[in-house]
């Protein structure tokens, strides 16, 4: 049974709305230290530019009739008639099993999609000095000082650009630099320092930022037999796991499962959870999330629209603060806030946005 949830409107310039949003931000500001895991979904990418299962959705009604030889068709129809009728890319591919050669589209749609808007992105941040809104997150933990974990759902790169313009070392379990080898040992090793103690040179990790893609990425590519991590190159066929009925499946094939079996041992371990557009829909993470050891964890949710799923786990879990925008009448009046099991609304702030809520809380 969801837990009560009693309902205060904070208006501006009150109080008791100061005194409130203090105790708001110090308890964000706690999240941010050694042993926190930031779980990334597709939220976040979509406030960069990249597609998410809505538009994506639209994109494969268009293209994959277009790419299908007749006897696939009928397959895809039930999809695209349940796409159309509202339902959700996710459900529609679940429900509606379809043969290996739809499936094979469906990922080469999306790759190109992906990958295109990923590009564009790219090209920003290097000629225009774009800021991504996940560099600005990162910087407010002390990598210098110790290893962080981050786990998305997300194909694109976004994350190693925000590493990479923050000067963070990172590993995702390839080695090398222009044509990475998948190899989780020769990674780890990648992040190992030479230091003098004393008079003795022993070897250390690097601070770094531990990367786990369940469902792959948009740069893994399976070249003549062999896993390759390569930038911006459409060669080989690339590793992702499209949503249907086969995701669960595929994620004990390399390199998911290694990237699911370490995920799931950090979550196991993490002292807290941050999630940033995430809707607790993934059956690949919510075998772990699910746990009761883990579910009482201190947890920070931060999203546009908390999905049904991310509501039953603000309301019904301890130590949560889940965050989204107030929406009123199709227009964004500030923030709701769930917290100490109370809803509290705040004007003329959008702590939903990772960029406001790091300028306003740090």
């Amino acid at each position: 049974m969801m837990v009560q949830l009693f309902y205060r409107l904070l208006c501006k310039g009150d109080k008791e709305m100061d005194e409130r949003l203090d105790e708001i931000k110090k308890n964000i500001q706690s999240f941010f230290d050694q042993g926190t895991v930031t779980i990334v979904g597709s939220g976040l990418s979509c406030a960069e530019g990249i597609s998410g299962m809505v538009q994506l959705s639209e994109k494969l009604i268009e293209d994959v009739p277009n790419k299908l030889k007749p006897e696939n068709m009928k397959t895809w129809e039930k999809v695209e008639d349940a796409l159309k009728k509202g339902q959700d890319l996710e459900s529609a591919l679940r429900q509606n099993r379809v043969t290996d050669e739809v499936e094979k589209v469906i990922l080469d749609i999306t790759y190109e999609r992906i990958s295109s808007e990923d590009k564009a992105i790219f090209l920003d941040i290097i000629e225009k000095e774009r800021k991504l809104k996940f560099s600005k997150y990162l910087s407010c933990f002390n990598v210098d000082l110790y290893n962080l974990t981050v786990i998305t759902t997300n194909y694109d790169l976004l994350i190693e650009y925000a590493c990479e313009t923050e000067g963070f070392f990172y590993t995702d379990s390839y080695c090398g630099k222009i044509i990475s080898k998948y190899s989780p040992v020769n990674a780890k090793e990648e992040m190992l320092q030479g230091v003098k103690n004393g008079k003795r040179a022993m070897n250390r990790y690097k601070p770094h930022i531990k990367l786990y893609k369940p469902h792959g990425s948009i740069n893994w590519k399976l070249v003549n037999g062999g896993l390759n991590r390569i930038n911006h190159m459409d060669c080989g066929n690339p590793c992702i796991i499209t949503p249907g009925a086969n995701k669960y499946e595929k994620g004990y094939e390399i390199p998911f499962d290694y990237h699911i079996g370490k995920m799931g041992e950090e979550i196991d371990c993490a002292t807290r959870l941050i999630f940033i557009g995430y809707g607790f829909n993934d059956n690949h993470l919510e075998t772990h999330l699910k746990k009761h050891n883990n579910m009482c964890k201190p947890k920070l949710i931060i999203t546009r629209t908390l999905s049904e799923n991310a509501k039953k786990v603000a309301v019904n879990y301890p130590n949560t603060i889940a965050i989204e925008a107030n929406i009123l009448d199709n227009k964004m009046c500030g923030t709701k806030v769930y917290f100490g099991k109370e809803i509290h609304e705040l004007e003329d702030i959008n702590l939903w946005d990772i960029s406001e809520l790091i300028r306003e809380v740090f």
